[in-house]
């Protein structure tokens, strides 16, 4: 089936439909990953060699829906307790300011009224924000691989952690090895303290290196090749751009593709292929 090329936009951070291509098509064996069927799939430019399979970010974004489509369901729930004291509100606030005449009691039972209807209005909470946050850092991570691409690289989004419900964001395979990439959208700033452990905003980042490092390890033995973890932070400050702790590299998004351009090759063309389609064999899609 041919498809029609696409013209991505000049700034790799913005939003796009785009979530995934194909380029070089492989036979597709069950439990394999799949290629891309769904809209706003296709193929980029021709001189690209590489591939890229499924969606990034979208088991978190699956996650960030139901959590707020829980969330619209207990609003609509206490919906008529709300309406009831955003009414009661205002009346209260006319009746108190009466005294002063309409002109004082009408502009204070509207103030009441609209202020705790301010107060009271549907939000999503602060975890089913970072759900949808992050799976936006996914597709700004997936967007600035682009160029591994042009260089022969497979990258496969979003892949289920064999045995367990953790997914990988980014699994890369590319001439100098297979490297796992978690992407996160923080914001603030991260340091590094005189003992070698690394804080963001003040908080210990053990846990998060830890994660990787394990999805690391189970991949490695899905795959039987090793597999390195990488951990690609958006909008965040970071020391030369880039941190080394406890075996794992902390980059920024740009000075992620440098980095992984840079590495010595251990593989050709056909090491990368058959290596990426047995990728696919033994893994499948997080959602």
């Amino acid at each position: 089936m041919a498809h029609q090329p696409v013209h991505w936009p000049d700034d790799p951070d913005q939003d796009d439909p785009f979530v995934g291509v194909t380029i070089r098509p492989l036979h597709r064996l069950p439990g394999q990953l799949p290629e891309p069927t769904i809209p706003g799939l296709s193929t980029i430019p021709g001189d690209q060699r590489g591939s890229s399979y499924g969606a990034p970010g979208a088991s978190a974004l699956a996650h960030s829906q139901r959590c707020r489509a829980a969330e619209w369901a207990r609003f609509l729930r206490t919906l008529p307790l709300r309406l009831a004291g955003v009414v009661a509100a205002g009346a209260l606030a006319g009746t108190l300011a009466g005294g002063a005449g309409p002109r004082v009691a009408g502009p204070a039972a509207a103030l009441a009224t609209g202020g705790l209807g301010w107060l009271l209005r549907f939000r999503v909470t602060g975890e089913t924000a970072a759900w949808r946050r992050g799976a936006k850092g996914e597709r700004r991570t997936a967007r600035r691989l682009r160029p591994l691409l042009r260089a022969g690289w497979t990258v496969l989004h979003d892949v289920a952690i064999p045995a367990s419900r953790a997914n990988g964001d980014h699994l890369l395979i590319g001439p100098p090895g297979v490297f796992l990439v978690d992407s996160k959208a923080w914001h603030g700033h991260i340091i590094m303290a005189p003992d070698g452990s690394a804080w963001h905003n003040g908080h210990p980042m053990d846990g998060v290196l830890e994660t990787v490092r394990w999805e690391a390890d189970q991949l490695t033995k899905a795959l039987g090749a090793p597999v390195i973890p990488m951990l690609c932070v958006h909008d965040t400050q970071l020391p030369w751009g880039e941190l080394y702790v406890a075996g794992v590299p902390v980059l920024t998004p740009g000075r992620l593709v440098a980095t992984l351009r840079a590495l010595p090759a251990h593989m050709d063309e056909v090491g990368v292929m058959l290596l990426a389609e047995h990728a696919r064999h033994q893994l499948h899609p997080a959602t």
